[in-house]
């Protein structure tokens, strides 16, 4: 019986196996490496025939066998977790129940501690708020700490909540105060609000727009992400694109 993907013991397994294929690589790279010198010598010997590609290509194969012994032993294959927009290992993908938002934490490379802010935030009437940031806790315990994700596992995020009934008091009204949208954070919740709503029609066409960067706690990459979160077919929604795409 194999273990499940995600567990303790199948990390174990993966750690083995490229402790295993790390340590065949790192031979080859001896082999290659030890042959390189001495022809080297005898080629540049002024009486040998011996041309000088054999010692170029050895090299050439040291150099290879190495780097791919220690990418096996890291688990990281260049490029891995880049800056901005340049990983493909690590990604969030949006969940709706009832009237909340969930950001699910998708790690596809090595096992890492993550966790995930939002750096700026531009309201439905798209004045940039700059000082508008914070890390969005993990759902299973409110915390915003750092979590180790294993290769091949995914973890929730409790990203925003969706006030029906607020926006339906404010109808017609204007604002009263009450929040519409509410983003979770320690230690206080970030409240939003719609602008001048006079029917349900109209929050389709209000957004938010938010820049998230999901952060590596051991090294100094990151990957941003733009989430739009609004009202579509009278439901909570969240489109999430790279830096530079568009809605």
């Amino acid at each position: 019986m194999y273990p499940d993907p995600g567990s303790l013991e199948w990390a174990m397994d993966v750690a083995q196996h490229r402790a295993t294929w790390s340590a065949a690589w790192g031979v080859l790279a001896m082999l290659f490496g030890a042959g390189v010198v001495p022809i080297w010598l005898t080629a540049r010997s002024p009486k040998s025939d011996i041309p000088m590609w054999p010692a170029w290509m050895l090299a050439g194969l040291t150099v290879s066998a190495m780097y791919i012994s220690i990418s096996y032993l890291t688990g990281r294959w260049w490029p891995v977790i880049g800056k901005r927009g340049r990983s493909g290992k690590v990604d969030l993908i949006p969940e709706r129940v009832d009237e909340c938002l969930r950001l699910i934490l998708v790690n596809d490379g090595p096992a890492t501690q993550f966790f995930v802010q939002v750096i700026s935030v531009i309201p439905p009437l798209g004045k940039w708020e700059p000082s508008q940031n914070w890390t969005i806790p993990w759902l299973e315990d409110s915390s915003t700490e750092p979590k180790l994700i294993l290769a091949g596992a995914r973890r929730p995020l409790d990203f925003a909540r969706y006030d029906a009934a607020a926006v339906t008091a404010d109808l017609g009204k204007g604002s009263n105060g009450t929040a519409h949208w509410r983003f979770p954070t320690v230690p206080r919740t970030i409240e939003a609000r719609y602008y001048n709503l006079l029917r349900l029609e109209d929050l389709e066409d209000q957004h938010f727009t938010l820049t998230v960067r999901i952060m590596s706690a051991s090294s100094e990459h990151y990957l941003d992400r733009v989430l739009t979160v609004g009202i579509r077919n009278g439901n909570p929604a969240c489109d999430i694109a790279p830096i530079g795409a568009g809605r």
